[in-house]
């Protein structure tokens, strides 16, 4: 078995972005590598008139990857895990800030002024689609581009199997190739615990972005804390000065939750009340003004999923969500704010009663 020399090289995205950096380095006169992607680009629309790239940075402001070339900034978001791909609005954020960092001396040495943009997104397989076409090039004639890795590989394997180059550099640079490959498979393995890892990783990046959608609905933006990941739990506290104290939390359920499809995952959970045995005498009166039927409708969630226990105070919704990510975010977020609204509010207005 031939020994890989690029193993402790690239070991993750960090690697295979420096990889990609040495393949557009002008010093190394790559030229058959730039031709290959050139005709690659060109299918895309973008057309680069000069030979070699300009100019190479990596990591360069939190983007993996910028190469100044002809009239065009190519920015690069490198994902070589599956379970990586989950911040919705990644490419969006990265987007505005080079249309906002671009004009400004400070970026590139004032290089990029008058550039071109072109998102180019490359992920395992097919995998980024929902945050692909999350982003918004509305400033033509930017661009944004998806690539697969498999692409990628192809276009540099064809280059430097006969490419004229000395054959140790060629040897190394396909190494590089063989490399990436093994970390995506690695990075992508269905084992037991790479996939309880990546569901791990998925579920509290969903809550997070539940958490910040939150945020944005309430008037008045509510103390909300992320509890470790044992629980997967996102939870508000309400303190009040007579000693009165509510919880409200917001539970994924990681061992009934399927997240296989990235796009389109099943989210099992929780949204539960539960108040201090001071108030549970208000409390149960409160609720004795609704049927489990009753606040069912007012949540706006399906009959039988809303279950109440006046004794404990405790109220809870449990249910399954098979959507869209985006869909999940949307759907979670709005009944924990109907939550607030209908919990709190009643309770204040009883408590100040």
């Amino acid at each position: 078995m031939t020994t890989n020399y690029m193993k402790h090289f690239i070991d993750g995205e960090g690697g295979a972005s420096s990889l990609l950096a040495s393949l557009f380095e002008r010093d190394f006169k790559n030229e058959e590598f730039w031709r290959i992607f050139k005709k690659r680009l060109h299918k895309h629309g973008i057309s680069l008139t000069d030979d070699a790239p300009e100019l190479v940075k990596r990591e360069y402001e939190n983007l993996d990857l910028v190469v100044l070339w002809s009239d065009w900034l190519l920015v690069w978001e490198n994902k070589v895990a599956r379970g990586s791909i989950y911040k919705k609005g990644q490419l969006t954020e990265y987007y505005d800030k080079l249309i906002h960092n671009m004009p400004y001396t400070s970026f590139l040495k004032g290089k990029a002024k008058g550039k071109k943009i072109c998102i180019i997104y490359i992920t395992p397989g097919n995998s980024g689609k929902v945050e692909f076409e999350s982003l918004k090039v509305d400033d033509p004639p930017n661009k944004k581009i998806r690539l697969s890795w498999s692409d990628m590989i192809e276009d540099i394997e064809m280059a430097f199997n006969c490419a004229d180059n000395c054959e140790l550099y060629n040897k190394i640079v396909l190494f590089g190739c063989q490399r990436v490959k093994e970390v995506i498979k690695e990075k992508n393995s269905t084992t037991p615990k790479s996939t309880i890892d990546e569901k791990k990783h998925y579920l509290k990046s969903l809550l997070k972005n539940i958490e910040l959608k939150i945020r944005t609905m309430m008037e008045n933006e509510p103390t909300l804390k992320m509890s470790p990941w044992e629980d997967a739990k996102l939870v508000m506290f309400d303190s009040h000065v007579d000693g009165r104290r509510e919880t409200l939390s917001l539970v994924l359920n990681k061992n009934t939750s399927n997240t296989d499809d990235k796009e389109e995952p099943t989210v099992a959970c929780r949204i539960q009340i539960a108040v201090g045995r001071a108030k549970r005498v208000i409390y149960r009166d409160i609720l004795g003004k609704f049927s489990e039927q009753q606040l069912s409708v007012i949540l706006g969630v399906e009959a039988g999923g809303i279950k109440i226990d006046g004794n404990s105070g405790i109220v809870k919704w449990e249910g399954t969500i098979a959507k869209q990510r985006e869909e999940i975010v949307d759907a979670l977020a709005g009944l924990y704010c109907r939550f607030v609204y209908l919990f709190r509010n009643n309770m204040s207005q009883e408590v100040n009663d």
